[in-house]
Order: C-alpha cells, then sequence, then structure tokens
C-alpha cells in the first residue's frame, strides 16, 4: 500500500512537473534587439539585421537603414564601422564625419556633417575684402564662420561664396554653410580619398570659410595634399555642409 502511494505522489509531481514545463514561454527569456519578434524562442529579425538576437547590421543593408531613420551614431554604436557610413546619403548629403569623440571636437555639438553630392558656385569669389573675424578652423566653426562672413560690411564686394551656402535649399534643408578649413579636411580625408562622390570637376580647389587676413583666406588642393592662403578674388570649389 505504501510503495502504491508513493508510485501516486511521483506519479503526480511527474504530471505537475510536465505541465508546467509545457507552460512556459519560450520567448521568456529571449531579447530581441531591433525591433526583432520572438517566434517559438528564436528572434526574427527585421531587415538588415541577423544574429540570434537580431544585434547584428548587415552591412549590405547600410543605406536601407539610414533611410528608415536609423542615425549614423546609432549604426556606430552597432559596430558598423566608420568607413562604412562614409559616403552613404543622410539628412540631405553625404556622411563624411560622425562625432564619436566628442572630446576631440569641442566646437562640434551634433551627431555628424554632411556635405553635398555635387560641388556649387561657378568660379565664386570668397570677396569681402576685410577682416571679418571668420577666422575658425576646427570642425563646428564653419557655420559661425559663415554668419560672421555674411554679418560684415563688406561694401561693394560681398562673399559671393558664403551667400552661395546661405541661400541653398537641398532635399528640404536650408541650413548649409561654407565649411572650416578642418571640415574640408575631413571632407578630403573621408570622402574624396576614399572614392566617394565625384572631386574631378571643376580645378579641384575646394574653398573653406576659414579666414587668413583681410586679403586672402584658407584653400585646400584637393588635386594634391595641400592647404594653402590665398587670394579672396580667387575662384573656386565649393562643397556646401550641414549638421544632424
Amino acid at each position: 500500500m505504501k510503495r502504491n502511494y508513493l508510485s501516486l505522489i511521483l506519479v503526480s509531481l511527474f504530471a505537475v512537473f510536465s505541465l508546467t514545463t509545457a507552460c512556459e514561454d519560450p520567448c521568456e527569456a529571449v531579447n530581441c534587439l531591433n525591433g526583432g519578434t520572438c517566434v517559438e524562442g528564436d528572434c526574427n529579425c527585421p531587415e538588415g539585421y541577423s544574429g540570434d538576437n537580431c544585434g547584428t547590421v548587415d552591412l549590405t543593408k547600410i543605406q536601407f537603414l539610414l533611410d528608415q531613420g536609423t542615425s549614423p551614431k546609432a549604426l556606430f554604436d552597432a559596430g558598423v564601422p566608420l568607413d562604412e557610413l562614409y559616403g552613404k546619403t543622410y539628412a540631405g548629403g553625404l556622411i563624411f564625419f560622425v562625432n564619436t569623440e566628442p572630446a576631440n571636437y569641442p566646437f562640434f555639438t551634433g551627431e555628424g556633417l554632411v556635405t553635398t553630392p555635387t560641388d556649387y558656385g561657378n568660379f565664386d569669389e570668397w570677396g569681402c575684402f576685410i577682416e571679418t573675424g571668420a577666422t575658425g578652423r576646427e570642425v563646428g566653426q564653419g557655420k559661425s564662420n559663415t554668419e560672421t562672413i555674411l554679418a560684415a560690411a563688406c561694401g561693394s564686394r560681398p562673399s559671393k561664396s558664403a551667400k552661395i551656402c546661405d541661400d541653398l535649399v537641398l532635399e528640404g534643408f536650408d541650413d548649409w554653410w561654407l565649411p572650416s578649413i578642418e571640415e574640408v579636411n575631413l571632407i578630403y580625408n573621408n570622402l574624396h580619398l576614399k572614392g566617394h562622390s565625384n572631386f574631378l570637376g571643376n580645378i579641384r580647389r575646394y574653398q573653406s570659410s576659414t579666414e587668413h587676413d583681410a586679403n586672402n583666406f584658407v584653400l585646400r588642393l584637393f588635386w594634391k595634399d595641400t592647404i594653402v592662403n590665398i587670394s579672396k578674388i580667387s575662384g573656386d570649389d565649393i562643397r556646401p555642409t550641414r549638421s544632424f
């Protein structure tokens, strides 16, 4: 009798255990990232992501994810190398800078920078033959330089280049500026040297908004790795820039 009683207890415990196991949700301990959904214990990943928990970005889908609204910084944080982001289209232009080390860029408060896919201007001179005070060289100072140039009392020869950038409306964005020399350097290093966009047109001399003195500004030569101070009468290529 005791043996039968013990057998009954064991059978009952096994039944309870089996019932409890059967009722457990296989997705309860599964954490699907980036909008993935769990199906019977496995993550069903959205387009652009893969891996057991959808945490791996498909590098062939970078442009798709940017078009869907994923930010470049979010993609970088998810493991995408910067070189996979440079040259991609976002926020009205081509990505050439993502602010992954803010301490190194004290004048820049945004997430990154884009520039136009094509050149602007028609050999328009920098102009404004006075000391405007637009001497900022660093990343993040192009906008303030441009505002300073446009506000200066330039007389009969204002800066056509700064005005071209300020007047530009592209892809719905109207906050473009003439980049500082360090911003132009980033365009050179992260777009031109990596084969993104076409920097082979016109004369491949790109203006910066950085003023050297009353008669000269700072220019980057793209056909050779050189930065020069050149007369404000000089007409050169322009790549308007904006932040995102």
